[in-house]
Protein backbone atom coordinates (compact mmCIF):
# COMPACT_ATOMS: atom_id res chain seq x y z
CA UNK A 1 0.00 0.00 0.00
CA UNK A 2 1.30 3.56 -0.63
CA UNK A 3 -0.36 6.16 0.77
CA UNK A 4 -0.93 9.98 -0.07
CA UNK A 5 -0.62 13.22 2.62
CA UNK A 6 -4.89 12.40 2.54
CA UNK A 7 -4.66 9.20 2.88
CA UNK A 8 -6.95 7.42 5.97
CA UNK A 9 -7.20 4.11 6.54
CA UNK A 10 -9.86 2.96 9.05
CA UNK A 11 -9.49 -1.00 10.55
CA UNK A 12 -12.91 -1.27 11.89
CA UNK A 13 -15.06 -3.98 13.31
CA UNK A 14 -13.66 -7.92 13.18
CA UNK A 15 -10.12 -6.57 11.49
CA UNK A 16 -7.16 -6.79 12.33
CA UNK A 17 -3.82 -5.35 10.60
CA UNK A 18 -1.86 -8.15 9.35
CA UNK A 19 1.55 -6.80 6.99
CA UNK A 20 3.13 -9.49 5.10
CA UNK A 21 4.99 -6.64 2.25
CA UNK A 22 5.13 -3.13 2.14
CA UNK A 23 3.56 -0.26 3.29
CA UNK A 24 4.38 3.29 2.77
CA UNK A 25 2.41 5.39 5.09
CA UNK A 26 3.50 9.37 3.83
CA UNK A 27 1.17 11.44 5.69
CA UNK A 28 -1.28 9.39 6.22
CA UNK A 29 -3.66 8.35 9.49
CA UNK A 30 -5.11 4.75 10.01
CA UNK A 31 -7.69 4.11 12.89
CA UNK A 32 -8.59 1.63 14.61
CA UNK A 33 -12.41 1.37 15.58
CA UNK A 34 -13.38 -2.28 16.63
CA UNK A 35 -15.33 -3.20 19.75
CA UNK A 36 -13.09 -6.50 20.63
CA UNK A 37 -9.20 -7.03 20.54
CA UNK A 38 -7.77 -6.08 16.84
CA UNK A 39 -4.02 -7.16 15.98
CA UNK A 40 -1.23 -5.68 14.83
CA UNK A 41 0.76 -8.61 13.00
CA UNK A 42 2.33 -9.99 10.09
CA UNK A 43 5.60 -11.25 8.52
CA UNK A 44 7.13 -7.11 8.15
CA UNK A 45 8.14 -4.30 10.56
CA UNK A 46 4.85 -1.28 9.66
CA UNK A 47 5.87 2.18 9.72
CA UNK A 48 3.33 4.46 10.61
CA UNK A 49 2.89 8.18 10.21
CA UNK A 50 -0.03 8.66 12.54
CA UNK A 51 -1.92 5.75 14.15
CA UNK A 52 -5.04 6.28 16.15
CA UNK A 53 -7.00 4.03 18.90
CA UNK A 54 -10.62 4.97 18.66
CA UNK A 55 -11.93 1.79 19.91
CA UNK A 56 -15.74 1.45 21.62
CA UNK A 57 -13.99 -2.31 23.50
CA UNK A 58 -11.21 -4.51 23.39
CA UNK A 59 -7.71 -3.57 23.29
CA UNK A 60 -5.15 -3.07 20.21
CA UNK A 61 -2.77 -5.94 20.79
CA UNK A 62 1.20 -5.49 19.15
CA UNK A 63 2.38 -8.78 17.81
CA UNK A 64 5.21 -7.07 15.36
CA UNK A 65 7.40 -4.26 16.26
CA UNK A 66 6.60 -1.08 14.46
CA UNK A 67 7.66 2.53 14.33
CA UNK A 68 5.09 5.72 14.18
CA UNK A 69 6.91 8.81 13.23
CA UNK A 70 4.22 11.49 14.16
CA UNK A 71 1.21 10.99 16.14
CA UNK A 72 0.46 7.98 18.26
CA UNK A 73 -3.05 9.24 19.84
CA UNK A 74 -5.30 7.08 22.38
CA UNK A 75 -8.34 8.56 21.78
CA UNK A 76 -10.00 5.22 23.16
CA UNK A 77 -9.25 1.80 24.26
CA UNK A 78 -5.89 0.39 25.38
CA UNK A 79 -2.42 -0.45 23.96
CA UNK A 80 -0.95 -3.71 24.83
CA UNK A 81 2.56 -3.91 23.65
CA UNK A 82 2.62 -7.73 24.44
CA UNK A 83 6.47 -8.76 23.63
CA UNK A 84 6.68 -6.09 20.90
CA UNK A 85 8.11 -2.33 20.71
CA UNK A 86 6.82 0.98 18.83
CA UNK A 87 9.61 2.99 18.21
CA UNK A 88 8.78 6.51 18.22
CA UNK A 89 12.12 7.69 16.56
CA UNK A 90 12.69 11.19 17.05
CA UNK A 91 9.63 12.69 15.92
CA UNK A 92 7.10 10.41 17.09
CA UNK A 93 4.28 12.11 20.42
CA UNK A 94 1.95 9.71 22.27
CA UNK A 95 -1.00 12.11 22.68
CA UNK A 96 -3.80 12.00 24.56
CA UNK A 97 -3.14 9.03 27.31
CA UNK A 98 -5.06 8.46 30.07
CA UNK A 99 -6.00 6.17 32.69
CA UNK A 100 -8.96 4.45 30.65
CA UNK A 101 -7.03 4.76 27.14
CA UNK A 102 -3.71 3.73 27.93
CA UNK A 103 0.01 1.78 26.82
CA UNK A 104 0.55 -1.38 28.66
CA UNK A 105 1.43 -4.98 28.38
CA UNK A 106 -0.90 -7.77 28.85
CA UNK A 107 1.30 -9.67 31.54
CA UNK A 108 3.21 -7.29 33.43
CA UNK A 109 5.09 -10.50 35.11
CA UNK A 110 6.24 -11.78 31.61
CA UNK A 111 5.54 -9.64 28.77
CA UNK A 112 8.55 -7.54 27.71
CA UNK A 113 7.18 -5.02 25.40
CA UNK A 114 8.65 -1.68 24.92
CA UNK A 115 7.60 1.92 23.52
CA UNK A 116 10.97 4.08 22.86
CA UNK A 117 12.20 7.83 21.60
CA UNK A 118 15.72 8.99 20.94
CA UNK A 119 16.97 12.09 20.46
CA UNK A 120 19.57 14.33 21.77
CA UNK A 121 18.95 15.75 25.53
CA UNK A 122 21.26 18.49 26.49
CA UNK A 123 20.56 20.98 29.35
CA UNK A 124 16.71 20.36 30.30
CA UNK A 125 14.57 20.98 32.49
CA UNK A 126 11.27 18.80 33.29
CA UNK A 127 11.60 17.50 29.89
CA UNK A 128 9.18 14.54 29.00
CA UNK A 129 10.68 13.03 26.06
CA UNK A 130 7.21 12.09 23.57
CA UNK A 131 5.24 12.57 26.26
CA UNK A 132 6.70 8.94 27.69
CA UNK A 133 5.75 9.70 31.32
CA UNK A 134 9.38 11.04 32.73
CA UNK A 135 9.93 14.37 32.95
CA UNK A 136 14.03 14.94 33.20
CA UNK A 137 16.06 17.73 34.38
CA UNK A 138 19.79 17.68 33.64
CA UNK A 139 22.27 20.17 33.61
CA UNK A 140 24.45 18.19 31.22
CA UNK A 141 24.64 17.09 27.70
CA UNK A 142 23.47 13.21 27.76
CA UNK A 143 24.02 13.64 23.89
CA UNK A 144 21.72 11.80 21.30
CA UNK A 145 20.02 8.60 23.89
CA UNK A 146 17.50 6.45 23.60
CA UNK A 147 14.56 6.67 26.42
CA UNK A 148 12.89 3.36 27.16
CA UNK A 149 9.49 3.27 28.65
CA UNK A 150 8.57 -0.87 29.61
CA UNK A 151 5.98 -2.34 31.60
CA UNK A 152 7.36 -5.65 33.13
CA UNK A 153 7.62 -5.04 36.77
CA UNK A 154 10.91 -5.42 38.34
CA UNK A 155 11.56 -7.99 40.91
CA UNK A 156 13.44 -7.95 43.61
CA UNK A 157 16.98 -9.82 44.48
CA UNK A 158 18.48 -11.47 47.54
CA UNK A 159 16.09 -11.71 50.27
CA UNK A 160 13.25 -9.81 48.49
CA UNK A 161 12.84 -11.63 45.68
CA UNK A 162 9.42 -11.79 46.25
CA UNK A 163 8.90 -8.28 45.86
CA UNK A 164 7.94 -6.28 42.45
CA UNK A 165 7.82 -3.09 41.49
CA UNK A 166 4.65 -1.44 39.84
CA UNK A 167 3.63 -2.29 35.99
CA UNK A 168 6.40 0.07 34.38
CA UNK A 169 9.96 1.13 34.54
CA UNK A 170 12.25 3.90 32.46
CA UNK A 171 15.46 4.02 31.02
CA UNK A 172 17.28 7.18 30.84
CA UNK A 173 21.26 6.38 29.32
CA UNK A 174 23.71 8.22 30.76
CA UNK A 175 21.76 10.12 33.39
CA UNK A 176 23.85 8.32 36.39
CA UNK A 177 23.67 10.12 39.97
CA UNK A 178 20.56 12.33 40.75
CA UNK A 179 20.14 14.74 43.24
CA UNK A 180 17.09 16.22 43.17
CA UNK A 181 18.03 19.57 41.30
CA UNK A 182 19.98 19.84 38.75
CA UNK A 183 19.19 16.43 38.09
CA UNK A 184 16.26 14.41 38.52
CA UNK A 185 13.75 12.26 36.64
CA UNK A 186 9.72 12.81 37.81
CA UNK A 187 8.21 9.00 37.10
CA UNK A 188 4.78 8.98 36.37
CA UNK A 189 2.36 6.03 36.59
CA UNK A 190 -1.05 5.06 36.17
CA UNK A 191 -3.25 3.99 39.24
CA UNK A 192 -4.25 0.77 37.08
CA UNK A 193 -0.08 -0.35 37.24
CA UNK A 194 -0.08 -0.64 40.67
CA UNK A 195 -1.32 -4.13 40.91
CA UNK A 196 -2.33 -5.93 44.19
CA UNK A 197 1.15 -5.51 45.89
CA UNK A 198 0.90 -1.38 45.90
CA UNK A 199 -2.72 -1.39 47.65
CA UNK A 200 -1.84 2.28 48.49
CA UNK A 201 -0.24 4.79 46.15
CA UNK A 202 0.29 7.24 48.79
CA UNK A 203 2.98 4.45 49.82
CA UNK A 204 5.04 4.85 46.64
CA UNK A 205 9.15 4.99 46.43
CA UNK A 206 11.49 5.72 43.60
CA UNK A 207 13.81 3.31 42.70
CA UNK A 208 17.40 3.33 40.81
CA UNK A 209 18.73 0.23 39.59
CA UNK A 210 22.53 0.44 41.19
CA UNK A 211 25.55 -1.82 40.80
CA UNK A 212 27.46 -2.91 43.87
CA UNK A 213 30.04 -6.05 43.73
CA UNK A 214 28.86 -6.87 40.50
CA UNK A 215 25.41 -6.95 41.11
CA UNK A 216 21.91 -5.04 39.94
CA UNK A 217 20.07 -4.44 43.15
CA UNK A 218 17.79 -1.09 43.97
CA UNK A 219 18.31 1.93 46.13
CA UNK A 220 15.19 3.83 47.57
CA UNK A 221 15.20 7.81 46.68
CA UNK A 222 13.99 9.87 49.16
CA UNK A 223 11.00 12.05 47.82
CA UNK A 224 7.49 12.57 47.27
CA UNK A 225 4.13 11.09 45.62
CA UNK A 226 1.62 13.42 44.07
CA UNK A 227 -1.55 11.25 44.26
CA UNK A 228 -3.68 13.53 42.60
CA UNK A 229 -1.67 13.68 39.29
CA UNK A 230 -0.07 10.50 39.48
CA UNK A 231 3.57 10.86 39.78
CA UNK A 232 6.89 10.44 42.30
CA UNK A 233 9.27 13.19 42.63
CA UNK A 234 12.73 13.02 44.34
CA UNK A 235 13.82 15.41 46.45
CA UNK A 236 16.93 17.30 46.85
CA UNK A 237 19.92 14.67 48.03
CA UNK A 238 17.29 11.48 47.50
CA UNK A 239 20.00 9.02 48.58
CA UNK A 240 20.12 6.93 51.98
CA UNK A 241 23.16 7.34 53.83
CA UNK A 242 25.38 4.39 53.19
CA UNK A 243 25.54 5.60 49.02
CA UNK A 244 27.86 8.02 51.23
CA UNK A 245 29.79 5.71 52.99
CA UNK A 246 32.01 3.06 53.01
CA UNK A 247 30.50 1.37 49.94
CA UNK A 248 30.23 4.55 47.90
CA UNK A 249 33.47 3.87 45.65
CA UNK A 250 32.10 0.42 44.71
CA UNK A 251 28.58 2.02 43.31
CA UNK A 252 27.80 2.36 39.89
CA UNK A 253 24.46 4.20 39.13
CA UNK A 254 22.39 2.56 36.46
CA UNK A 255 20.09 4.19 34.00
CA UNK A 256 16.94 2.16 35.61
CA UNK A 257 14.45 3.64 37.38
CA UNK A 258 11.10 2.28 38.92
CA UNK A 259 8.22 2.61 41.58
CA UNK A 260 7.84 0.39 44.57
CA UNK A 261 6.23 0.59 47.61
CA UNK A 262 6.93 0.69 51.53
CA UNK A 263 3.92 -1.97 51.55
CA UNK A 264 6.20 -4.30 49.60
CA UNK A 265 10.21 -2.88 48.89
CA UNK A 266 12.50 -3.43 46.46
CA UNK A 267 15.54 -4.77 48.61
CA UNK A 268 17.52 -3.39 51.24
CA UNK A 269 19.96 -6.30 51.92
CA UNK A 270 22.76 -6.52 54.24
CA UNK A 271 26.51 -6.16 52.47
CA UNK A 272 28.51 -6.88 55.30
CA UNK A 273 28.99 -7.02 58.96
CA UNK A 274 32.00 -7.40 61.24
CA UNK A 275 32.06 -7.27 65.11
CA UNK A 276 35.41 -6.50 66.99
CA UNK A 277 36.36 -7.06 70.24
CA UNK A 278 38.16 -3.96 72.40
CA UNK A 279 39.50 -4.86 75.83
CA UNK A 280 36.95 -6.96 78.45
CA UNK A 281 33.82 -5.65 77.90
CA UNK A 282 33.43 -3.83 74.60
CA UNK A 283 32.82 -4.94 71.14
CA UNK A 284 32.49 -2.78 68.11
CA UNK A 285 29.89 -3.35 65.18
CA UNK A 286 30.30 -2.33 61.96
CA UNK A 287 27.59 -3.15 59.17
CA UNK A 288 26.84 -1.60 56.13
CA UNK A 289 23.63 -2.39 53.87
CA UNK A 290 21.77 -1.69 50.80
Amino acid sequence: IVCTSTTKITVGENASWEDNGTFTPSTSEVSFLGSTNQTITGSSNPSFYNLTLNKSGGDLLLSKDISISNNLTMTSGDFDLQNSSIDLGSTGVIQSETESNRIKVGDPSTNTGTIYYTRTINSVTDFDPANLGIAITTDQNLGSITVVRGHQRQQGTGSFTANFSVARYYSVPGIGEIDGTNTNVQLSYWEAELGASHPNEANLVAYQQIVEGGSNVWTPLDGSVNVTNNYVLPSANPYDSYVYGDAYASLTFNDVFTLGSTDSPLPVELLSFTAEKYGDDTVELKWITL
